[in-house]
């Protein structure tokens, strides 16, 4: 989504303050508040605050001033005080399993406001706080809990669940929050750690404000059909739209200038139709996304999207091609062979093919008794990223081909046959002797050793199914830990093996 010629726009006509930063919290797994912060006016009151706690817990440090009641359930804590002439504040622990959550209740003239922080500080300073941001809804992911996106200009910040009037949950749609709606929101901020990685994320906010977004896509069609995906060869999109602001226009990112076509421009009153030639995809799945805008008589812009995707084919890749690829939906089919299972559970695992390595986060049916290291595969998904590490993510097997991992003992036991394969790793060393020879610029002969012993290997293919008489495109070395593909025979009564090169294992240092 282009956000960032229309986010600009809209804080220019809203004031966005970055105040003070409030005393640091602890936001612990074990227990999450509603609120960190509690204010109660020096005029005497009450306010109260939900508690969720995976145990017992206890309040400490609670001063005399300040009455605090815990209900029958265990899950909120109400605060009361007296009249009081000056302002006065405490710091009160919640303990739960060992840790604690900070609350800090403040008596003073007037409610207390937090200052409206950034996305991109809540991003980088926001756990363990309290924090008030007000920004564009841009994507909402759950309607039952509200589980949505914000966006303030600075970036994307995620809000995991919503609280309704009452203060509940599991009510989102009657706050009537739709994508483009101009939204303020306070809460807890927390960092949610999970197998794919660590994102910031607000729980269980309450919204304070929101602006209604004066431009709606209401339908979008597809060659006269009511859909969003565009077939493999292209078509006519037609998004219907209803705009109160001052005149609608769109916006689509500059890499879809070559895929997306303005075909016709239509408005009467309120409504808007715009049509769109969607060209034939060569390629793998895709998505874009049109955003329309418009401002009101204060120029505050307000904005809506259109997603749409379009079918492709599935792309065959090589190890090092796959991890060159960018993120997105385009299927790819990557032929390997597993070298290590990172996770039995998941099925995170390690391919390679002599090109590269993928890492695989996630096995589609997984079952661990199923796979194992030597095990050629060949495995479907898109290319996703972590840290800007690639991966293939929730891969489905296409094939598989099983292979045993043998040392180089075991290879001598065997009999000659050139339909099995099996996976060995070794040590490269200058073999000499009769009906040996040393080359690793061509064909790749050279002798492997390992803890068990050692055997000629009488040829090597660059890659999985490579080409022959190019092992100098391995870059592999005497004295490199190397591991190979390879079926057992002999020459004159001499064992050797035969392979295909998987990948350097470890190089040695000269």
């Amino acid at each position: 989504m282009k956000l960032r010629n229309i986010i600009p726009a809209l804080l220019a006509g809203l004031t966005i303050l970055t105040g003070c930063k409030e005393d640091e919290a602890t936001y612990l797994d074990s227990v999450r508040v509603s609120q960190s912060i509690v204010s109660l006016p020096v005029e005497g009151g009450e306010a109260s605050i939900a508690v969720d706690a995976k145990s017992e817990w206890t309040l400490k440090d609670v001063p005399a001033w300040l009455k605090t009641t815990i209900n029958a359930t265990n899950d909120s804590i109400k605060f009361s005080a007296e009249a009081t002439p000056s302002t006065r504040e405490a710091t009160l622990k919640l303990m739960c399993a060992g840790d604690s959550q900070l609350i800090k209740v403040m008596q003073s003239y007037g409610k207390v406001e937090l200052p409206i922080s950034t996305c991109a500080d809540v991003n980088a300073n926001g756990a363990g706080k309290t924090v008030r941001v007000k920004g564009i809804c841009t994507s909402i992911a759950n309607t039952e809990y509200g589980n949505w996106y914000i966006n303030d200009g600075t970036g994307d910040l995620y809000i995991y669940g919503t609280l309704d009037a009452s203060g509940g949950t599991k009510n989102f749609k009657s706050l009537g929050i739709e994508v483009g709606d101009i939204v303020m929101v306070e809460g807890p901020a927390k960092i949610y750690e999970s197998a794919s990685g660590k994102i910031m994320e607000m729980v269980n906010v309450s919204v304070l404000e929101r602006i209604k977004s004066l431009v709606k896509v209401d339908s979008v069609y597809v060659n006269d059909e009511k859909s969003d995906v565009v077939p493999a060869d292209g078509g006519k999109v037609t998004v219907f739209l209803t705009c109160k602001g001052n005149g609608v226009d769109y916006t689509a990112s500059a890499a879809n200038e070559s895929i997306l076509s303005v075909r016709s421009i239509s408005t009467k009153g309120t409504q808007s139709v715009y049509t769109f030639n969607v060209a034939k995809n060569e390629g793998g799945d895709r998505a874009f996304t049109v955003e329309f805008n418009t401002t009101d008589d204060k120029g505050i812009v307000y904005s809506s999207k259109a997603e749409i995707s379009q079918k492709g084919g599935i792309v065959t890749a090589n190890c090092k091609e796959f991890n060159a690829q960018a993120d997105g939906l385009t299927q790819y089919k990557v032929r390997g062979v597993i070298t290590k299972i990172a996770n039995t559970k998941y099925g995170n695992l390690y391919i390679n093919d002599g090109t590269g390595e993928v890492y695989v986060y996630g096995i589609a049916d997984w079952n661990a008794d199923n796979y194992k290291v030597g095990d050629e595969v060949v495995l479907q998904s898109v290319k996703a990223s972590f840290n800007n590490a690639p991966q293939m993510k929730n891969a489905v097997v296409v094939e598989k081909i099983e292979h045993e991992v043998k040392t180089i003992a075991e290879l001598h036991t065997l009999e000659d046959n050139k339909t099995v394969y099996y996976l060995v790793t070794g040590t490269v060393f200058h073999m000499e002797g009769e009906n040996v020879k040393w080359d690793l610029q061509t064909f790749g002969n050279f002798g492997l050793k390992d803890e068990t012993g050692e055997i000629y290997v009488y040829g090597v293919a660059d890659a999985l199914n490579g080409k022959t008489k190019n092992f100098a495109a391995t870059g592999v070395k005497e004295g490199d830990k190397i591991t190979i593909l390879a079926y057992k025979n002999s020459y004159k009564g001499a064992n050797q093996i035969v392979g295909q090169f998987i990948k350097i294992e470890e190089v040695s240092k000269e």
